[in-house]
């Protein structure tokens, strides 16, 4: 009896496991299809984007900056969408956030 309960508490635990992996990988869907526009000095640009895996569906959003012309950053989140959005925490609870920046200059070479 003690084996059988410790196998179905195994099994239970790989249910919950395969859900969260897909989760991220339908997060991961989504945030991929985030494509930013170019964009000059001064402007922002956001975006959104869907993705799925296995019957699990994300929603990613982002917004990117060009404050100068040799400094754009960007933010890119997901949320997914098998926990209902009734509550902030809830929604809070399963994301994840990447965050970039991208600095240009030049290079002195000396011949």
């Amino acid at each position: 009896m003690q084996q059988e309960m410790q196998l179905l508490m195994l099994i239970i635990r790989l249910i919950k496991l395969g859900d969260r992996v897909n989760k991220g990988l339908a997060g991961a869907a989504a945030m991929a299809g985030l494509e930013f526009m170019d964009i000059g000095i001064n402007q922002a640009t956001v975006a959104a984007a869907v993705g799925g895996y296995r019957g699990t569906h994300a929603v990613a959003v982002g917004v990117q900056a060009a404050p100068t012309e040799k400094h754009k950053s960007q933010c890119k989140s997901f949320y997914d969408s098998r926990k209902p959005f009734r509550k902030l925490c809830t929604l809070l609870e399963h994301h994840i956030d990447s965050t970039g920046d991208n600095f240009k200059f030049k290079l002195i070479s000396k011949v």
